[in-house]
């Protein structure tokens, strides 16, 4: 499993290198609005992008469409794009599987 995690995630840095995004730490934690989800087993993945000026604007007066960057918008829009594609292309279980219901009349 292990090997087509790390297989899954080169793929996706191989395709998002050209965007000019760099390869995370692959730590997600899916965020606040997320985590009862990755709690319950759901897998959360997070593409970060750069927020150093995030909380210059945010949730102020001043937060409006006209601040947004089209470029940063577009590689948004691709990176997201990339991943939805390859996550729902590779082969690539996310979830651990139950172990299989014991046999009827199989004795411990």
């Amino acid at each position: 499993m292990w090997v087509k995690k790390t297989c899954f995630t080169n793929a996706i840095h191989r395709q998002l290198r050209p965007l000019g995004i760099g390869r995370g730490a692959n730590d997600s934690g899916g965020g606040p609005d997320v985590i009862p989800l990755r709690m319950a087993g759901v897998p959360v993945a997070a593409l970060y992008q750069d927020g150093t000026d995030y909380f210059d604007l945010h949730h102020t007066a001043n937060d409006t469409f006209d601040k947004i960057d089209l470029a940063d918008i577009q590689q948004n829009i691709a990176a997201y794009a990339v991943f939805a594609w390859l996550t729902a292309n590779l082969d690539v279980e996310f979830r651990p599987q139950a172990d299989a219901p014991e046999q009827a009349g199989t004795q411990n």
